[in-house]
């Protein structure tokens, strides 16, 4: 009986620990490619995979661990629509915001926060469902 429950729980913080570290490679990687000079100062990297997983990575981690721990069986798109709907949730809230603030639809944030960190949600939903399938 305790090797079960010591299997389920590990198996349980395995999950979302492959996915945080799946979007925390993909956003440093996004933004290497977005500013080359990144490559130099790895701390740089480093901070805007953290920032990237508190505010892009938390929320889809908890749904899904949830529903995983609640013994829900998660389908690719289950995981992929949970991250890409946080994605856009967090998305439209800057858009409103900048848009209020500047006047007019912010194209300059369209393709640095809307298209550039697209692989985060996508490498967290699928590295998810991957590794909850296993």
């Amino acid at each position: 009986m305790r090797a079960d429950l010591f299997q389920r729980v590990v198996s349980g913080a395995y999950c979302p620990l492959a996915a945080l570290v799946a979007g925390m490679i993909a956003a440093a990687g996004v933004q290497a490619a977005d500013a080359p000079g990144s490559w130099s100062h790895r701390s740089w990297l480093w901070d805007f995979a953290l920032s990237a997983a508190l505010v892009y990575m938390v929320v889809p981690l908890a749904v899904l661990t949830i529903w995983r721990a609640c013994g829900r069986t998660l389908t690719t798109g289950d995981c992929v629509g949970v991250s890409l709907g946080w994605y856009a949730l967090v998305f439209m809230v800057w858009l409103g915001a900048t848009w209020i603030a500047e006047g007019a639809f912010p194209q300059w944030g369209w393709r640095h926060y809307a298209v550039d960190l697209l692989p985060v949600p996508l490498a967290l939903g699928l590295v998810f469902s991957i590794v909850s399938r296993r």
